[in-house]
C-alpha cells in the first residue's frame, strides 16, 4: 500500500511537471499568476467519470500499436511534435510489462492558464509484470495535451 502511494505521489509530480512545462510554466505556484493556477482537482467543466473513461480509451489506443490513431487523439498543435520513434519506444517499454490486466485507481488534478482549463488524471494500470502509472492531461475539448508513463 505504501509503495503504491509513493508511486502515485511520484506520478502526480510527473503530471504536474508535464502540465507545467506544456503550458510554459517556470514554477508550480498555486497563485493566479503568469504560470496559471495548479489545482488539486479537476477544473470546473471537467467530469471525473468522463476524464477517467477517456483516459482508459486513450491508453487502450496507445497499446493497440496504431500510431496514427494514438497521434490523432492529441491537440492539433501538438501532433507535429510527436514521432513514430518515440511511440515505438513506448511500445518496447510496454512489451516488458506483459499482458494488460486491469485499470486501477485514479487521481485527478487540473490547471487554469490564460483562461484555458486543463484536466489531468494519473491512472494505475495493472499488467502481468506489475503496475504502471500513466499521466494524461486534456484540454477543454478532451484532446490529449500530455501522455506519459
Amino acid at each position: 500500500m505504501k509503495k503504491n502511494m509513493k508511486k502515485l505521489a511520484v506520478g502526480f509530480g510527473v503530471l504536474v511537471m508535464a502540465l507545467g512545462s506544456l503550458m510554459g510554466c517556470s514554477s508550480l505556484e498555486s497563485r493566479g499568476n503568469e504560470q496559471g493556477e495548479i489545482l488539486k482537482e479537476l477544473p470546473e467543466g471537467f467530469d471525473k467519470e468522463t476524464v477517467k473513461e477517456q483516459a482508459m480509451e486513450d491508453i487502450e489506443i496507445a497499446q493497440s500499436e496504431d500510431y496514427e490513431s494514438w497521434k490523432s487523439r492529441f491537440a492539433k498543435d501538438l501532433q507535429s511534435s510527436l514521432t513514430e520513434e518515440s511511440y515505438d519506444s513506448y511500445l518496447k517499454i510496454l512489451e516488458k510489462q506483459g499482458e494488460f490486466k486491469d485499470f486501477g485507481k485514479c487521481t485527478y488534478l487540473g490547471q487554469i492558464k490564460d483562461n484555458k482549463k486543463y484536466g489531468g488524471v494519473i491512472i494505475v494500470v495493472k499488467y502481468e509484470e506489475g503496475n504502471v502509472n500513466y499521466s494524461l492531461a486534456y484540454d477543454e475539448d478532451m484532446n490529449l495535451v500530455s501522455f506519459t508513463m
